[in-house]
């Protein structure tokens, strides 16, 4: 899994955009993906530009004064320059490593079905967490039944009085706050065990947590 956070709804839509082809970027991902920098340009829309010193060489273009005329364009710019254009190397690295997984575990069929939406759930996972969810992805080693029985209780218990609780236990965990879309699978080559907790020989040692990356 990636974090979701990190990476604006633009990201899986250019993944999915043929190569040669433009990716669309709008005012509402940008909303969605920065809310402060998108209040800022409202307000730029909504004000008085002359003395504000704005140009559109901080767009890499050529210098030219943004003025009350052409402010809306700029935002335009601005906004896809911050989530396209600004940082298009990256994000070119980022779709060849992703068509590389795709053509080395002959998934090209299966991305047909998916929309940017269902790509950004497969890769980032759901964005809430229940106690049933992270259950259903656990396994116990070296617990006796009453153990994990307990120990289900307890989270359980937390995911009804604090369901925040879950979502830090899974961030302890694995280093990231969300679940895959699905459970415990191997598929082409790609494994996911799921969570495994495993009981320790010191009964009064703290929690230790680790992760593999493959």
């Amino acid at each position: 899994l990636v974090p979701a956070h990190v990476f604006s709804q633009v990201v899986f839509r250019y993944l999915l955009t043929p190569e040669g082809r433009s990716t669309h970027v709008s005012f509402s991902d940008l909303e969605a993906h920065d809310p402060a920098m998108a209040r800022a340009l409202s307000a730029t829309l909504a004000n008085d530009v002359t003395d504000w010193a704005l140009d559109f060489s901080d767009l890499g273009d050529a210098e030219r004064p943004v003025t009350n005329a052409n402010k809306a364009e700029y935002i335009e710019r601005k906004t896809r320059w911050v989530l396209m254009d600004g940082c298009r190397p990256g994000l070119n690295a980022i779709r060849r490593g992703f068509w590389w997984m795709v053509d080395k575990f002959r998934l090209t069929n299966d991305l047909k079905v998916l929309n940017p939406l269902d790509l950004q759930l497969v890769l980032c996972g759901r964005r809430t967490v229940s106690a049933e969810d992270f259950l259903s992805h656990c396994r116990f080693q070296g617990f006796s039944n009453a153990a994990e029985r307990a120990f289900r209780q307890v989270v359980t218990a937390w995911g009804v009085e604090s369901p925040d609780r879950i979502v830090k236990l899974l961030t302890f965990i694995t280093g990231l706050p969300s679940l895959p879309s699905f459970g415990p699978v191997t598929v082409r080559g790609l494994g996911y065990e799921g969570i495994t907790i495993a009981a320790g020989e010191q009964r009064d040692a703290l929690a230790v947590a680790h992760v593999c990356v493959l």
